[in-house]
């Protein structure tokens, strides 16, 4: 169980997959940024207040998701978010390799054009277990779901990311699942 002692350490820990992990469902780092920070100003208060965590990383996602949530509650034009995706930094020696940069950057727009065209509920389950590697039973802690709808779910959010992940050859408009 998580203290108000751990709080530095749980930051550090989760400070960066908690930020990948809105960007991913937001697609703008600028967005992500800001409720990260509300992520911990939240867990900070949780904890100030004496609340004991159990799962923290999948209490942190919780969080990050019903901020993510609320926010796009609030605009109208969620949709129009991902027509306009953000360069995410390359970092290493890809400088020395220009045909390497240009590849890399066309694999994130493609990734990052297909996550947007899934669901809320299949990008956050595909992000949560593929990228940041949550069990079925944290995923169904932060998504308020049984582990069994959670698998489902991921199957159908794999299917559809296959279906609208696109090379040039392949463009084709987002192909949605109704009601996930």
């Amino acid at each position: 169980m998580a203290g108000l002692g751990d709080l530095e350490e749980i930051y550090l820990q989760y400070v960066g997959p908690i930020r990948s992990y809105l960007y991913r469902l937001s697609g703008n780092h600028h967005l992500a940024e800001d409720l990260v920070q509300e992520v911990f100003y939240r867990a900070t208060r949780s904890l100030l207040a004496g609340q004991q965590i159990q799962y923290v990383s999948a209490w942190l996602y919780r969080i990050a998701r019903n901020l993510y949530l609320n926010h796009t509650r609030h605009r109208d034009h969620l949709d129009n978010a991902w027509v306009e995706l953000e360069e995410t930094p390359f970092t290493g020696q890809t400088w020395a390799d220009p045909d390497l940069v240009l590849q890399q950057k066309e694999l994130h727009r493609q990734i990052m054009e297909a996550l947007g065209c899934l669901a809320e509920k299949q990008r956050t389950v595909l992000l949560l277990r593929d990228y940041h590697s949550l069990s079925y039973a944290e995923i169904a802690s932060v998504m308020g779901l049984s582990p069994s709808a959670v698998k489902s779910l991921l199957f159908r959010a794999r299917l559809t990311f296959r279906a609208n992940f696109t090379t040039p050859e392949t463009q084709q408009p987002c192909r949605k699942e109704r009601g996930n």
